[in-house]
């Protein structure tokens, strides 16, 4: 997968409202680089479940295998 070179060193963390935010499409944020995010609940809002968001982190490696 290709990143431009000024992003490959930095990080970029998803964090709570990103279920509201990005809906569906939380895939597209990591193609884009996004390389981290919060999993689980967060301190003031409830966040997705730790299976939603397990499931999300291999859909996110298979992606990233190609």
């Amino acid at each position: 997968m290709y990143f431009p070179h000024y992003i490959k060193d930095k990080i970029i963390k998803l964090a709570a409202g990103r279920e509201a935010t990005f809906k569906d499409s939380q895939l597209k944020a990591f193609i884009a680089g996004a390389n981290g995010m919060l999993i689980g609940g967060y301190l003031t809002v409830k966040g997705a479940g730790l299976d939603a968001d397990y499931a999300l982190i291999e859909e996110i490696k298979r992606v990233w295998k190609k």
